[in-house]
């Protein structure tokens, strides 16, 4: 399924008690709120692995990042996984400098779940 916002392009995919949804675009206020929604639907069929792309986003602000740490909360509370896909550097420099790469389990943007990282927070490579 595909749907088109504004500025971000939300691709979803299931694949057995796991969900995958691509994010393209801007994730900025008035699209973290479409996103929040779509989230909240695909909670509500509790799959046990949630991966959300990040890797084709553009652009990332603060409403994007709290929904990211919502949908997090909302999985851990619920005895299920959430992983973020690394996003460009510049993005993904928007959680190495807020330590919020600590707070996510993250995969390559190659990466499918079976290869899921078992750490939380950057890599040994990402330090400097």
């Amino acid at each position: 399924m595909h749907s088109p916002v504004k500025n971000l392009s939300v691709s979803i995919e299931r694949r057995n008690q796991s969900v995958f949804v691509r994010l393209a675009g801007d994730l900025d206020m008035v699209e973290a709120q479409t996103l929040e929604a779509e989230l909240r639907r695909i909670e509500e069929e509790r799959p046990h692995l949630l991966v959300i792309d990040l890797s084709e986003l553009s652009f990332l602000d603060s409403f994007g990042i709290r929904t990211l740490i919502d949908a997090e909360r909302r999985a851990r509370a619920a005895g299920r996984e959430l992983a973020l896909v690394r996003a460009r550097d510049s993005i993904q420099e928007i959680f190495r400098v807020t330590l919020l790469d600590r707070r996510f389990d993250w995969l390559e943007p190659s990466g499918e779940a079976g290869h899921q990282s078992q750490h939380s927070g950057p890599s040994a490579n990402d330090s400097k």
